[in-house]
């Protein structure tokens, strides 16, 4: 079992209940409960003045309910199994947006004989029951999570083109069964033109799959984000610039060196990717232990950066290189406005001149840096890591199935094979409850 998430209570049918909206003041907040007895539950719980029982499924209704001396109104819909998100009974009961007054609702519905939710609860159910796989399940964490509008389009583009991984698994199950047929009757020799149709059926699921990996691959970059690091020696700009990217005075800008002594982030969307920018510490040779320290993690996050911005004052007459080691590296030459010296020239001849207190070359760098991550195709795809990782193991049994085939190494195919189609199964289904838990405890609580 991963960590503390328990798969045989979530699948115990027991009622659950838990916050559906965010934590928060609000206009309107939601508790949701599932489970068996749930209705019953909520009808001893608030005191309704609508028998819970008797109200028609799927439909809205106003209700007064009362919690002790508290009372108010609400909105309800119920629910019957199995015609609900978990296929179970559920009530949804949409109340005034006080913190206070949802963790009233849901103490009460505790003490009457429900169960706080674990993460994802609802949707681990909704797969119990067959309401959705578990590919479909991921689909929905995938949706909650996806951080730009574009990330949501590729999120809800996988979910369509989900049909591509269960088409090549309908198509290998069939193989699978047309081969082992065939080797039931070892007397009967397989002719050269039944093992190139096989070959052929092998190497298209593999083209269809490698296609879809290859896309899922590059556009992680939409859910992952980029990771930017702005760095340079003391008083080149670094600040100004990272605010200007920013969008706002996120950093002290001041004459004097040194202003920055620790690392600022923010995030900001550049073409529908995610970008984490890091205004760093200036680079430079130090005696003060704090600057010491600024320093130190400075060099740190340009080891953890996807791009590094190296920041060139371009009036000085000493500028420092960019550290060595750094493989996505931009230069740029900053304060161009104010001149460029010859010095700054002579060793940065292919640097970008910018200045990021007018904007002069601003969109140059936002288009350098756009530049810098892999394209990301058209029709982007984003799927959980754990759906790659089946993908690529399914191609390699199917390579491993080629090989053997071409070889005449029967056996050895059909065991191939049968691995591919075993891969493609577990992004659907999985008998392994142990990856329920690590896939649910990611989910929120009340989905």
């Amino acid at each position: 079992m991963t960590g503390s998430y328990d798969i045989l209570r979530a699948f115990s049918g027991e009622p659950i209940v838990a916050p559906a909206t965010p934590r928060g003041k609000s206009a309107i907040a939601i508790v949701r409960a599932s489970g068996e007895g749930i209705i019953d539950v909520f009808q001893r719980a608030i005191a309704p003045n609508k028998d819970f029982r008797q109200i028609a499924p799927n439909r809205a209704v106003v209700i007064d309910f009362a919690i002790g001396d508290f009372s108010d109104r609400a909105v309800v819909v119920v629910y019957r199994a199995p015609k609900s998100y978990t296929g179970e009974d559920m009530v949804e009961l949409f109340v005034h947006g006080n913190p206070v007054l949802v963790d009233m609702v849901i103490r009460v519905c505790i003490e009457h004989g429900a169960r706080m939710a674990m993460p994802g609860e609802f949707t681990l159910r909704a797969v119990a029951h067959g309401k959705m796989s578990l590919a479909d399940a991921e689909l929905v964490n995938q949706t909650i999570e996806a951080p730009t509008r574009r990330a949501l389009v590729a999120v809800k583009r996988a979910g369509r083109e989900n049909q591509i991984l269960r088409s090549a698994k309908d198509k290998l199950w069939k193989l699978l069964v047309e081969f082992s047929a065939a080797l039931e009757f070892p007397e009967d020799e397989v002719s050269p033109k039944q093992r190139e149709q096989w070959l052929t059926q092998i190497r298209e699921v593999s083209s269809d799959l490698k296609e879809f990996l290859s896309r899922a691959k590059t556009s992680r970059v939409l859910r992952e984000g980029v990771y930017v690091a702005i760095a340079g020696e003391p008083n080149v700009g670094k600040s100004t610039l990272f605010n200007r990217i920013v969008g706002a005075e996120r950093a002290i800008v001041s004459p004097h060196p040194g202003t920055t002594r620790d690392v600022i982030e923010a995030t900001v969307e550049i073409d529908g990717v995610p970008v984490v920018v890091a205004d760093t510490a200036g680079i430079h040779d130090a005696s003060h232990p704090v600057e010491i320290e600024g320093i130190r993690r400075a060099h740190n996050t340009l080891a953890d950066a996807d791009l590094v911005v190296w920041v060139v004052d371009g009036t000085s007459e000493t500028p420092k290189p960019p550290p060595e080691g750094i493989e996505n590296l931009i230069v740029v030459i900053n304060k161009a406005d104010l001149g460029v010296s010859p010095e700054v020239e002579r060793k940065f001849p292919d640097a970008m001149k910018i200045s990021a207190l007018t904007g002069e070359g601003f969109d140059d760098l936002v288009e350098k840096i756009k530049s810098a991550w892999v394209d990301i195709p058209e029709q982007a795809v984003i799927v959980p890591i754990r759906i790659e990782m089946l993908v690529g193991e399914a191609l390699d049994y199917l390579a491993q199935a080629d090989d053997a085939l071409q070889n005449d190494f029967w056996d050895v195919a059909q065991v191939a094979i049968e691995g591919a189609d075993l891969a493609l199964g577990k992004i659907f289904d999985e008998t392994d409850k142990d990856i329920y838990a690590e896939i649910f405890d990611n989910f929120c609580i009340g989905k």
